[in-house]
C-alpha cells in the first residue's frame, strides 16, 4: 500500500470518530450527568469528551496496521528518536521545517505547505460545528468548539486559495 493511500484513507475516515462521539457522547453525558447534580453540566461536558477519546482511540488504532503496510516507520521507531533529541528539539526542528516551506521561493514547496494547512483547517472547522452542534442541542455552549466552528473556515479559504496560487505558479 502506498504512503499516498494511506493518507487518503485516514483522511476520509477521519469524521468517524466526530460522528463516534456525537452517538457515544450522549448517553456517556446523561449517565456521568446523573452522578451528582451539582455538576451535572461539567460532567456531561466530561461525557462527551470521554466519548470522543475513546472514538478517537479506536480510529487510531484500527488505522495502525494500514499504517505499517504503508511503511511508516513504527510508532516505537518515531518515538526513539524523539526521546533521542527532546521533545523540544523535535518540535522545533518540524516548526522550522514549515516555516521554511512557508516561506520558500519554489511555490511547489509553499504548495506542501498551505495545502495540509487548509485540509487541517477543514477538519477543525467540521469538528468543531459538529461538537457545538451536539453540544448545542444539549443546552451547552462552549467557546472553543464554536470558535473552531466559526475561525476555522476563514484558515481554510486563506490556505486552500495560497494553495491553488502556488500551484498554478508551479504549473
Amino acid at each position: 500500500m502506498s504512503k499516498r493511500l494511506y493518507q487518503l484513507i485516514a483522511v476520509l475516515t477521519l469524521p468517524l470518530p466526530v460522528v463516534g462521539a456525537y452517538v457515544l457522547g450522549r448517553p456517556f453525558a446523561a449517565a456521568l450527568s446523573s452522578l451528582w447534580s451539582n455538576l451535572a453540566g461539567l460532567l456531561g461536558l466530561l461525557g462527551y469528551v470521554l466519548a470522543l477519546l475513546l472514538t478517537v482511540l479506536l480510529w487510531a488504532v484500527a488505522l495502525l496496521p494500514l499504517r505499517a503496510r504503508a511503511g511508516f516507520t513504527p510508532l516505537s521507531g518515531e518515538l526513539a528518536q524523539m526521546r533521542a533529541v527532546g521533545l523540544t528539539q523535535a518540535v522545533a526542528e518540524e516548526q522550522a521545517k514549515q516555516a521554511a516551506l512557508a516561506a520558500s521561493q519554489d511555490p511547489a514547496e509553499r504548495a506542501r505547505y498551505h495545502g495540509p494547512m487548509a485540509l487541517v483547517a477543514v477538519l477543525f472547522a467540521l469538528a468543531g460545528a459538529a461538537l457545538t452542534w451536539a453540544l448545542w442541542e444539549d443546552g451547552y455552549v462552549f467557546a472553543l468548539p464554536l470558535g473552531a466552528a466559526l475561525i476555522s473556515p476563514v484558515l481554510a479559504v486563506y490556505h486552500g486559495a495560497r494553495w491553488a496560487l502556488a500551484r498554478a505558479a508551479s504549473r
